[in-house]
C-alpha cells in the first residue's frame, strides 16, 4: 500500500507541476485556512477481546481535516487540525459469542510544516502530534441475547508526512501527499488559502 501512495504521490505531483506557474514562498506572519481530504486502506486492527477472531472490518477510512496556520518564517508554518473520520467497524466471534463494534474517531492535531523554497520549491514535510478521541459502541451475542456496552476513551499519537504544494491562482494553493497519521497510512489532497501574502 505504501509503495501504491508514492506512486500516486510522484504521478499527482508531476501531473501538478506541468500547468502550475512557480511556488512563491508565504511572507512570515501569514495566516492561512485550508481543508484536506484523505483516505486510508489496508486497516488492520486487533480485536478488541483478543481471544476472538476478527471476521469482518472496515478496510478503508474516509477523513475530513479543517485547518487553520501561521506562517512563522517563509520556510516552517504552525498547523491546528480538526478531523472527522468515517466510522471503523469490526466483527469478530469467539465460538458462541460474538460481538459487533462502531469506532467513531475524532481527532485534533498540532504540526509543523517545513516548506522548501530553494531547493525542490513546493515539496513540503510535516510532522506533529494527533489527540485522537474514540467513542465505542459494541454489540455482544451470545444464544440470541445481545448486550450494548459504550465505552470512550482518548490517546496520543504522532503525524509524519511528506507532500507538494503548486500556487492555483493567487493566494489559493493545492496540495497532495502521503504519510502516518497516528496508526494510519494514509494518501491526502488539499486547498490552503493564504491571506495576505
Amino acid at each position: 500500500m505504501q509503495k501504491r501512495l508514492f506512486a500516486f504521490l510522484l504521478t499527482a505531483c508531476a501531473a501538478t507541476t506541468l500547468p502550475a506557474p512557480a511556488v512563491e514562498a508565504a511572507e512570515a506572519g501569514t495566516v492561512y485556512l485550508g481543508v484536506d481530504g484523505a483516505y486510508a486502506s489496508g486497516i488492520q486492527r486487533d480485536p478488541y477481546t483478543k481471544s476472538f477472531r476478527v471476521t469482518s472490518e472496515t478496510n478503508t477510512i474516509g477523513a475530513v481535516r479543517l485547518l487553520a496556520g501561521y506562517q512563522l518564517t517563509p520556510n516552517i508554518g504552525l498547523e491546528v487540525g480538526y478531523v472527522r473520520r468515517t466510522d471503523y467497524r469490526q466483527s469478530a466471534v469467539n465460538g458462541p459469542f460474538s460481538y459487533d463494534a462502531t469506532a467513531r474517531t475524532t481527532n485534533r492535531d498540532i504540526s509543523l510544516v517545513y516548506q522548501f523554497t530553494e531547493w525542490l520549491p513546493g515539496l513540503f514535510l510535516t510532522t506533529g502530534v494527533v489527540f485522537s478521541h474514540v467513542d465505542l459502541t459494541a454489540d455482544s451475542h451470545f444464544m440470541g441475547r445481545s448486550t450494548r456496552i459504550n465505552t470512550a476513551f482518548s490517546s496520543r499519537s504522532s503525524q509524519l508526512g511528506i507532500g507538494y504544494e503548486a500556487t492555483l491562482s493567487g493566494n489559493l494553493k493545492a496540495r497532495i501527499g502521503v504519510g502516518r497519521y497516528g496508526d494510519d497510512k494514509i494518501g491526502f489532497v488539499g486547498l490552503k488559502y493564504y491571506f495576505g501574502s
